[in-house]
């Protein structure tokens, strides 16, 4: 996966509205009319996903701040246990209860991701010890099984689709606005799913 770049959240990390005073609160994509929280405090992420901007975003959770955003966004978001992601370059706001981790539409997507982060790191003493997760053993042993009601909600809609065309059109053409001769410019794509 490729960074796309860095999001809103709440100040110092600490809140689950998703307000940030300084920089203003993002803006729950569901409602384009209203104002409405997108929870905290990995609101921006959580938006963007939503929104259709990135197929996938990391988070910090210490008191629900990936799960907050995940559900008000209807979006699937885990706090992974303690140790299994490293926190080297976090600012702690509780060392033991800190964690990263990922949101994404769907439980696959947010397992793929997961096993992409987690694992021992040198600079995390807590990684070293934590176990070890086969997420690709765990999906599959889920196969076949019916979904919940809720998952089969959580799929992109026509009207996620629509918005995500309309988003993909408008990133185009943006990119020819500001292209210029000489420039390296190799523009991405959008997930097949969400065509």
């Amino acid at each position: 996966m490729i960074p796309l770049g860095k999001t809103h959240m709440v100040e110092f990390a600490f809140g689950g509205w998703g307000r940030n005073e300084p920089m203003g609160a993002p803006w729950n994509p569901w409602d384009a009319r209203t104002h409405r929280v997108a929870g905290g405090s990995s609101s921006g992420s959580a938006v963007a996903v939503a929104g259709g901007l990135a197929p996938a975003a990391i988070g910090s959770d210490t008191g629900g701040s990936i799960r907050i955003p995940s559900a008000l966004c209807g979006l699937t978001g885990l706090k992974p246990t303690y140790g299994l992601v490293s926190l080297h370059g976090t600012v702690p706001l509780s060392t033991t209860l800190d964690s990263i981790g990922p949101l994404a539409h769907t439980v696959e997507d947010v397992a793929l991701l997961t096993a992409a982060i987690a694992g021992p790191d040198p600079r995390d003493p807590t990684t070293l010890s934590a176990p070890r997760v086969d997420f690709a053993a765990a999906l599959a042993a889920c196969a076949g099984r019916p979904r919940d009601a809720h998952h089969a909600r959580s799929r992109p809609s026509s009207s996620r689709r629509t918005r995500c065309r309309r988003s993909s059109s408008a990133y185009h053409d943006a990119i020819a606005r500001t292209a210029r001769p000489g420039r390296d410019h190799r523009p991405g794509g959008i997930p097949p799913r969400l065509r």
